[in-house]
């Protein structure tokens, strides 16, 4: 791991949980279409065909599928990098914070986040090897 990612996990107040939800951002400039691919208590990164401006505040709807109707929220476009695919499209990744998000919208990913890490913990008890046959 390279100084600068190990710097920017450790900046990070939330962790963190691989998503593929579907996300709209509505600016003053345009309506985009994009895809959440992680997500946290305290935002979201999203990738989409167009870059949004660094500091630029909007309205963000995800399409959670576990929920009846979507999280809303004001969030600010914080991070943003550009990536090139295999095929050569590129996209463009943002880290979103969440401004303003309702205290039920932010409970419900804190329980998301939180229940889906306790399901990916890897469990290192020996076991024999005739077990694994």
């Amino acid at each position: 791991m390279f100084l600068r990612e190990a710097w920017m996990l450790e900046k990070r107040e939330h962790s963190r949980v691989k998503v593929a939800w579907p996300v709209f951002a509505e600016t003053n400039r345009k309506l985009l279409s994009g895809e959440a691919i992680n997500i946290s208590p305290g935002g979201v990164f999203i990738l989409t065909q167009e870059p949004l401006k660094l500091g630029e505040i909007f309205e963000l709807t995800v399409s959670v599928p576990f929920r009846d109707s979507p999280v809303m929220a004001i969030v600010e476009a914080v991070r943003s990098q550009t990536i090139r695919s295999a095929v050569n499209f590129m996209f463009h990744g943002m880290g979103i914070q969440f401004i303003v998000l309702s205290d039920g919208d932010r409970e419900s990913m804190s329980v998301f986040v939180s229940d889906k890490l306790k399901s990916n913990v890897i469990s290192f008890k020996h076991t024999s090897s005739r077990n694994l046959l």
